[in-house]
């Protein structure tokens, strides 16, 4: 089982990835916060496998929260999970350190696979994000 720690501050979509985590064969919900404050301490006691981070959190953002993260314990595999699409984040999320980037629209079986792909030592984007990355990529190749 792979085992997850959940940062996700919207109460009702942090309770129905509970439930659906729950279900799930492969996949542990160790512990879900509604903030990322603690966020060192809580993954030096619960040593996730994979941590499913938001990025807009009251008093850190997961953006910031996943800088921590990769400073003092840097062999995190964080998976952001969220609904900004934009270059900024997904750059800012990339160049953090983080494994992948799921939106929430996406199903539970991507976020599921999501999951499970960055624990074996894969990235995982949703499909407009890995274009955005690929576009950007591209666009970063022809300025040169």
């Amino acid at each position: 089982m792979i085992r997850v720690l959940l940062y996700e501050d919207n109460k009702e979509f942090r309770e129905a990835l509970t439930d659906a985590l729950a279900d799930s064969t492969s996949i542990c919900l160790i512990k879900s916060f509604k903030n990322a404050k603690q966020v060192i301490s809580q993954i030096k006691e619960y040593k996730p496998d994979v941590v499913l981070m938001d990025i807009e959190m009251p008093s850190i953002s997961g953006l910031d929260a996943l800088s921590k993260i990769n400073m003092f314990i840097p062999n995190t595999k964080v998976l952001i999970q969220t609904q900004f699409e934009d270059n900024h984040s997904i750059f800012i999320a990339l160049c953090r350190g983080a494994w992948g980037y799921v939106l929430k629209s996406s199903s539970f079986d991507k976020l599921e696979e999501a999951i499970i792909e960055v624990h074996q030592g894969g990235v995982f984007y949703s499909p407009i994000i890995a274009g955005k990355v690929r576009n950007s990529f591209l666009s970063s190749l022809v300025r040169k």
